[in-house]
């Protein structure tokens, strides 16, 4: 479970730049004052992010037994 979750951490890493230049960040002309003028962008980074910190959380092994009696 825990090379799953490393291997998703790792696509979505990889696919992140990628998706990040399909979307367009150009701002038109009347907008020129405005900064970046692609909230999208950052809103489906924080999304990727958020289902790889969940994956990871839920592939972690909670055996945190102590070793004495």
């Amino acid at each position: 479970m825990r090379k799953l979750a490393l291997g998703l951490g790792a696509v979505a890493l990889a696919g992140a730049p990628l998706a990040a230049q399909s979307l367009p960040v150009v701002a038109p002309v009347a907008d020129g004052e405005e900064l970046g003028g692609g909230g999208e962008t950052v809103i489906i980074a924080g999304l990727i992010a958020g289902i790889v910190a969940l994956a990871v959380l839920a592939a972690t092994d909670d055996d945190d037994q102590p070793t004495s009696p």
